[in-house]
């Protein structure tokens, strides 16, 4: 039996999903650098690159030759 939350989900045609984007994507390089501050150190994603393509990109981009990483 669907809960009410469920049923309200259903009838807007609600979809849990995981788009494509160049960050889940297996040509996606980057490199995480760590930095120190005031308020303590926190890691910063540098470098993010097109493997396949060779340009740099954004984390939420993605193109035609999207391959979403540990597929087949």
């Amino acid at each position: 039996m669907a809960t009410k939350l469920e049923e309200k989900k259903a009838s807007i045609g609600y979809i849990v999903s995981d788009p494509p984007s160049c960050g889940s994507c297996e040509n996606f390089s980057s490199r995480k650098e760590t930095r120190k501050g005031m308020y303590g150190i926190w890691a910063v994603e540098k470098g993010l690159r097109c493997e396949l393509h060779g340009f740099a990109t954004k984390k939420m981009a993605y193109c035609n030759d999207f391959k979403r990483k540990g597929t087949k």
